[in-house]
């Protein structure tokens, strides 16, 4: 179970939740269909709005939520102010101590010492914020070289993206090395693997920053049925880092984003549902022009491929697009389209032999992590994605804005990066010639269900009680 707030942080969440929602549906039996993920609210409201990011509905609220085999207590803004809700830590303190394991990453580990569960245990928080939350809660063994840190049945994470890694960590103890390793890689997540070793635990250079254009750019996101959640909240929360960071400065945000779907309220893949800001249909007209617009992959990426209306929508967008970004499969929507003929590309490695089909005039990398083309910006799976973001905050706003976000982000990345090395390639399928027929099959049975249910007026759904 999963609590979120206002003012919760994006990465915190959908970064562990990648590796956790997938693991239930790989191929092994040791995880597969052994974890449920429930979304809890912390209002009556059922809903909660990130920092950054589109409106998360839930499942449940807080005050009638079931007892939880394991909670998970992410960090964000809303902290601050959830600490001194009285009635609100009493019942988290509730669901804490029923739970068998509490998992918290960031700033969420300050909620959970405000309970008073973690006295005299080890834990860690975000670094940016270790010595102010130290300081509130002395009882605590805070530990500030960790990444993550185990006590009991608690488990806390460092700032951000370290949940990530926390998550990875959670999955070995809970079904084993094969499991987490192959979550892992289902999500082309580099983890690490030293839970001691924190490298954001010594004080971090501080940069003076501008936003090099001046102004504030437009960010499209589009989300479809099953998207995947890393793909797009992992690019999301690094151009919300950055915008943070510029205006403590005193200068513009470098974007603002708008996020669009075929629907209103439009379901991840092994997440939640989110209301998003627009329809596609209500700015099909429009003429305004995109700064860069963003497309994630996930399973709904097949349906998508041959719906008619968000094809077509696609086009429009990319049309009055500076830049495209895609992330893992999203780049198989736009070459469908023809739009990426003749143009290098890549797209996730253990899908790369079917979605490269899609796309039979495009010259795709199986190498590389990231490709520029032109205005088409395209990742390998996942996590790639939070790469290739940070890649384009270098390209478009300079070196040290790039570099400051990752740190801020607590996010593993090499300022040098240039894409061209994926340690995820190898787990491209081998093309056999069984593999070669398989795949070939598989597009063509998904063509035919596609399109022959399109045809016949139906909305043609992926299923949307996958996990």
């Amino acid at each position: 179970t999963a609590l979120l707030f206002d003012d919760y942080e994006l990465l915190d969440v959908y970064g562990p939740m990648e590796l956790l929602a997938g693991c239930t549906v790989m191929p092994i039996r040791e995880s597969k269909g052994k974890l449920r993920i429930t979304f809890l609210s912390a209002t009556e409201s059922k809903t909660a709005k990130p920092r950054d990011g589109v409106l998360t509905m839930t499942d449940a609220s807080l005050a009638d939520a079931s007892p939880a085999d394991v909670l998970f207590v992410p960090g964000g803004l809303g902290t601050r102010a959830l600490q001194h809700d009285a009635a609100f830590i009493s019942r988290l303190g509730e669901l804490a101590r029923s739970a068998c394991v509490v998992l918290t990453v960031c700033t969420g580990s300050l909620l959970l010492a405000a309970t008073k569960l973690l006295d005299g245990l080890k834990a860690t928080t975000n670094k940016g914020a270790f010595d102010e939350i130290a300081s509130q809660y002395p009882s605590v063994q805070w530990q500030r070289s960790a990444r993550w840190c185990v006590d009991g049945k608690f488990y806390t994470s460092s700032g951000v993206a370290a949940g990530t890694d926390l998550a990875h960590f959670f999955l070995r103890e809970l079904f084993g090395t094969k499991v987490a390793k192959m979550a892992s890689t289902f999500a082309e997540y580099q983890y690490s693997e030293d839970p001691e070793n924190d490298p954001f635990a010594a004080p971090q250079k501080s940069f003076a920053l501008k936003n090099a254009t001046g102004k504030t750019l437009r960010l499209v996101f589009v989300a479809y049925d099953q998207f995947e959640m890393l793909d797009s909240f992992g690019p999301l929360e690094m151009f919300a880092v950055a915008n943070r960071l510029l205006v403590r400065q005193g200068e513009r945000p470098c974007f603002e984003v708008m996020s669009l779907a075929e629907d209103a309220v439009t379901k991840s893949f092994g997440g939640p549902y989110f209301r998003m800001d627009q329809t596609l249909s209500s700015v099909a007209t429009s003429s305004e022009k995109i700064d860069l617009l963003l497309l994630p992959g996930g399973i709904g990426t097949i349906r998508e491929i041959h719906n008619p209306v968000f094809r077509e929508a696609i086009g429009k967008l990319v049309s009055r697009s500076e830049r495209v970004m895609t992330v893992c499969t999203g780049s198989a929507i736009v070459a469908s389209c023809g739009l990426l003929d003749g143009r290098k590309a890549t797209t996730n490695k253990l899908a790369f032999d079917l979605m490269s089909l899609y796309g039979p005039k495009v010259h795709w990398i199986p190498s590389a992590r990231w490709v520029a083309d032109g205005p088409f910006y395209t990742s390998s799976g996942v996590s790639a994605g939070t790469d290739l973001s940070l890649v384009l905050l270098r390209e478009m706003f300079g070196s040290d804005l790039a570099d400051a976000t990752a740190r801020q982000a607590e996010y593993q990345w090499d300022l040098a990066d240039d894409g061209t090395s994926d340690p995820f390639s190898h787990t491209i399928p081998k093309q056999t010639w069984g593999q070669v027929i398989f795949t070939r099959v598989q597009k063509a049975v998904a063509s035919f269900v596609f399109c022959f249910g399109f045809a016949l007026g139906y909305k043609m759904q992926i299923t949307r009680h996958l996990i």
